[in-house]
């Protein structure tokens, strides 16, 4: 007997002579998910009026400075992203992504030091382009590419303009900002991360768009937060709402027993994956424990592998966020808690079940 095995017999005994009421294990869920982890109505509703006024700001910045990049409204536009939109976000919401691709007339997309089959998308305004106007060194580097650190410098500098209470700091690839509801109280406000970003499309329509953002550096790295939403809604769809709450409730594993170490798109991509898999085998997922057993199993066996294979191409690699061989460990365990929970289920002893999702998720559960 393992050490791992030898400890869920001990946890089992000791549970097995409490005598505690306990609800059904999906029940057990839905509470957890309702009362630390789902983001509610009133708070989207909240976030849906800041984003109007934020979008608002932002896209009529170049009616005020004509030298600030247009904003996308035809051929593309300004849309929320991350995993606030793809409603697998944990409690609190403090780093909603807001996209906001730039109009690229005139500009072209190189991979290699080649020019690119991608064209960056315009709405082919008779204007002149304000990113490589008079004033050029206002946007760009000395070889005169698109620097992405000036871009986040100079929606900072709009942001703190308009609301010079508010902290606004660029972090990383965006601009982090608590926008307010309200102007007159601007410490009630939600956390909003902005991503200036160009919009590209492939000229053969072979491959995905892809959206080029800041890299924190200066200068651009790809993603599409388009395709990973229209995955997460077809899985949502076809696993009778499991998917999401399965991946929310691995992501509070994550935040409380490790300290959120493991990168969150990192367990959402190793669970999506999987489930696509099982769902192309004709499996389906229909009940929540079921939901997060595999998706300790997807994230264990992701992390035994390493960094993980990006959706598009051009993509950098996922890293999993430099997880320790005893992190590794801990959601191994878990990972078999939660597979014993399934076991004891299936069987019909829901108590041993609930024990076991105890054993995973501590007082939580």
């Amino acid at each position: 007997m393992s050490e791992i095995e030898q400890l869920l017999t001990q946890f089992l005994a000791g549970q097995s002579k409490q005598a505690k009421t306990r609800s059904a294990v999906n029940g057990r869920f839905k509470t957890l998910l309702d009362s630390q982890i789902n983001i509610g109505p009133g708070v989207r509703s909240r976030s849906s009026r800041s984003q109007t006024s934020l979008r608002d700001l932002l896209r009529g910045e170049i009616g005020r400075d004509s030298g600030f990049p247009g904003i996308l409204q035809l051929a593309d536009s300004d849309f929320l992203g991350g995993s606030f939109d793809r409603h697998v976000k944990v409690w609190p919401l403090d780093d909603i992504d807001v996209f906001f691709p730039i109009d690229g007339s005139g500009l072209y997309y190189t991979e290699h030091g080649q020019r690119s089959r991608f064209h960056v998308r315009t709405d082919n305004s008779t204007l002149l382009n304000p990113l490589y106007s008079d004033n050029v060194s206002r946007w760009t580097k000395p070889d005169g590419t698109i620097s992405s650190a000036k871009l986040l410098s100079g929606f900072k500098a709009v942001l703190e303009r308009r609301y010079p209470n508010t902290k606004v700091a660029i972090d990383g690839q965006a601009i982090n900002t608590q926008f307010s509801i309200d102007s007159s109280n601007e410490s009630d406000g939600l956390g909003f991360d902005i991503v200036p970003c160009f919009s590209l499309f492939d000229s053969y329509g072979m491959e995905p768009d892809i959206y080029v953002i800041p890299d924190g550096t200066g200068g651009w790295i790809s993603t599409n937060p388009k395709l990973d939403k229209v995955v997460s809604t077809k899985l949502q769809a076809n696993n009778d709402k499991c998917h999401r709450p399965s991946v929310k409730l691995v992501k509070y594993w994550n935040k409380t027993q490790l300290s959120s170490k493991i990168s969150s798109y990192y367990i959402e991509l190793a669970i999506s994956r999987d489930l696509e898999t099982r769902n192309a085998r004709g499996e389906t997922v229909t009940r929540i424990s079921e939901a997060v057993a595999l998706g300790f199993q997807a994230v264990s066996s992701a992390l035994q592998i390493g960094d993980l294979q990006p959706r598009i191409r051009q993509a950098p690699m996922v890293e999993d966020g430099y997880v320790t061989h005893d992190e590794k460990r801990k959601v191994e365990s878990a990972s078999m808690l939660s597979s014993l929970a399934l076991s004891f289920e299936n069987q019909g002893d829901e108590d041993k079940a609930i024990a076991c999702w105890e054993a995973v998720f501590d007082d939580s559960f």
